[in-house]
């Protein structure tokens, strides 16, 4: 298969999918997958510990220009991502304020006011059935 197969399955597929996937038809590269992620797990320590170095001063003269350099790209791109995280949840909430303004809008609660198209008077409708009880009797 080509790379750009392999990369279309990669980003297409659920992961566990994809991991069943690799492990059938690629073995090798299935287990350098496994072993990384072992080597992650088994140095977090480690590996936590230089990049809060590295956050603190991102010119750490202690470690090699290719890991302070390779540094500077992940940091970047995880605030890219953070940025854009960040913009997309701002987006959501003002397109929900905006959806719920467009469901809701404005209601006029105010009682509109009944005038007579012949007189200045006011109309005063009530229920007909109550005017067929005698006062004393009305609720």
């Amino acid at each position: 298969m080509n790379s750009v197969d392999n990369l279309t399955l990669s980003l297409l597929m659920n992961k566990t999918k994809y991991n069943k996937y690799l492990a059938q038809t690629d073995p090798d590269a299935h287990k350098e997958k496994q072993e990384f992620i072992a080597n992650l797990l088994q140095n977090r320590r480690e590996l936590l510990s230089i990049t809060n170095k590295l956050i603190e001063n991102p010119d750490h003269s202690s470690m090699s220009s290719e890991i302070v350099d390779s540094f500077a790209i992940y940091a970047k791109e995880l605030i890219n991502h953070l940025q854009e995280k960040k913009k997309m949840n701002e987006l959501e909430h003002v397109e929900k304020v905006e959806e719920e303004e467009v469901l809701f809008g404005s209601i006029d609660e105010s009682k509109p006011t009944t005038s007579s198209f012949w007189s200045k008077d006011q109309i005063v409708k009530t229920n007909a059935i109550l005017q067929t009880i005698p006062k004393s009797k009305r609720p």
